[in-house]
């Protein structure tokens, strides 16, 4: 339902890394998660996340005691990000529209959560070049297949905030995402 991320240091191709995960305390049907990227001794990105199971054959969530996940468990992470994105809707405009297509979708035939960091930096970074350091991303209702979202924008300086909103007017997501300027 929600991942939020922060990156100290660029990363490019060729460069070995190391990726830890892990679970941390969870509780009725949230799945909390935390990740963390390091280069040479140093930590260079971190994330947390909330996932929601659902069990398809019976259309349930699934509460956290019920599930048994073979990760290792230890604290949370303190990410410099907000609990809940705030978005300033009186200055949001449209700045485009996204129609979600096959590369986008996972098995559930919706847009997978893996490509909504690049979808929204290419309505970010439209003029200019520059760097993300931070992105929350909160996931309210899926964008399937062939749906075609509306794409809202605000900023203050390098704060971005941007929501979707799919067809039948429903919040798709909304995110909110911090960037410098690359010299």
């Amino acid at each position: 339902s929600k991942i939020s991320l922060s990156v100290y240091a660029d990363i490019h191709a060729q460069d070995e890394i190391e990726v830890q995960t892990w679970a941390v305390e969870s509780q009725r049907c949230s799945f909390l998660r935390a990740y963390r990227i390091v280069r040479d001794g140093m930590t260079v990105a971190e994330a947390s996340s909330i996932w929601a199971l659902l069990d398809i054959k019976h259309r349930k969530l699934v509460r956290v005691g019920d599930v048994e996940i073979n990760y290792r468990e230890d604290d949370a992470l303190e990410l410099d990000v907000p609990a809940k994105i705030p978005i300033p809707l009186d200055r949001l405009s449209l700045v485009g529209e996204r129609t979600v297509s096959y590369s986008d979708v996972d098995r559930n035939v919706h847009m997978n959560n893996t490509v909504y960091a690049d979808m929204l930096c290419d309505f970010v970074f439209t003029q200019s070049f520059g760097r993300v350091t931070s992105m929350s991303i909160s996931f309210l209702n899926e964008a399937p297949f062939g749906q075609t979202l509306k794409v809202y924008r605000a900023n203050d300086d390098d704060t971005y905030y941007i929501r979707t909103v799919r067809e039948d007017g429903r919040t798709n997501i909304e995110a909110e995402i911090i960037t410098e300027k690359i010299d």
